[in-house]
């Protein structure tokens, strides 16, 4: 093959993915957009840990997510359930048990609405002290 024809058949085959695009656009917007987001999702938050613990509370910190577009905020979970969102790169959880661990996990979102791969780590709040496991006296 011919470098010309080579490069004539790669001019039509983007051609013919960019009709199948805009065509894809017209007839369903959002899965359009939901597309392109995924796409375009931002790099997930790095080095996930608690710098604050204490028996009933733990504060969550990251460093920030890089991407395609403005971070807005980071979603945060607790054992795969929503428990917040952020805007900063530290999360503060508190009413929790003392000696207890969860799954925390953080994405980072784009002003395009992308979500990046999750953060994840487990952690736990401080050990119970003889007085918190004591029945509370009459």
């Amino acid at each position: 093959m011919s470098r010309k024809f080579r490069s004539a058949r790669r001019a039509t085959a983007a051609r013919g993915i960019l009709l199948l695009v805009v065509a894809a656009a017209a007839l369903c917007p959002a899965t359009f957009s939901r597309a392109l987001a995924a796409a375009h999702r931002p790099a997930a938050p790095t080095h996930l840990a608690a710098t604050g613990v204490t028996r009933t509370a733990i504060v969550l910190s990251w460093k920030r997510s890089t991407g395609p577009g403005r971070i807005v905020n980071y979603r945060v979970y607790r054992n795969g359930r929503k428990i917040g969102h952020t805007g900063k790169a530290r999360f503060a959880v508190s009413g929790l048990r003392c000696g207890t661990a969860a799954v925390y996990t953080v994405r980072a979102v784009n002003a395009a609405g992308g979500a990046s791969l999750p953060a994840r780590r487990t952690l736990g709040t401080a050990a119970c002290t003889a007085r918190d496991t004591e029945p509370p006296a009459a």
